[in-house]
């Protein structure tokens, strides 16, 4: 597979969607192969502080403190996830769906993978509140993918083709 990024991305200024355009070498499905196609999802970049974090927490033992019977540590998620977001000082946050576009998943999810192994940071699956360190994200969550993709049936299939880059 050929992937591009669009040539206007940077990291300093990026929020909102972040196009590829790609082209499948080599694909089950021959109507793909060869073929200039556009994809990719919605990508948000915000500072983060782990005190700012956890100080905005509630409290869930608040009536035991009040009451004396427990004194509680509060984590922004558990003891050790902690001391790696400790170090963390950025949130990049990745939306997409891929109802109208089979091929979003495939870029959020290697992107976010590979942003997290070059910056031994953390991955997190919100709706299930899942977490992942960086070690062999990157082939696990190809495999993911390719579980999906081997998912998808021919007529189901949607996606853009690619016409030009805009903005």
């Amino acid at each position: 597979m050929d992937v591009e990024i669009h040539p206007n991305f940077s990291f300093n200024n990026h929020s909102g969607f972040l196009p590829f355009k790609f082209t499948f070498n080599e694909h089950r499905f021959n109507f793909l192969k060869n073929k200039q196609l556009l994809s990719g999802f919605e990508l948000y970049i915000n500072d983060f502080e782990l005190t700012k974090e956890t100080s905005t927490l509630i409290n869930p033992n608040f009536f035991q403190k009040l009451i004396g019977k427990r004194k509680d540590n509060r984590y922004f998620e558990s003891k050790q996830i902690d001391a790696i977001l400790k170090n963390c000082h950025k949130q990049i946050t990745f939306n997409f769906s891929s109802s109208t576009d089979s091929f979003e998943a495939r870029f959020a999810i290697l992107t976010s993978a590979i942003i997290t192994e070059l910056t031994d940071g953390l991955y997190n699956y919100p709706a299930d509140n899942i977490w992942y360190t960086a070690n062999d994200l990157v082939e696990k969550s190809y495999e993911e993918v390719r579980e999906f993709e081997n998912t998808l049936i021919e007529e189901n299939i949607t996606f853009h083709e690619f016409k030009e880059w805009v903005g």
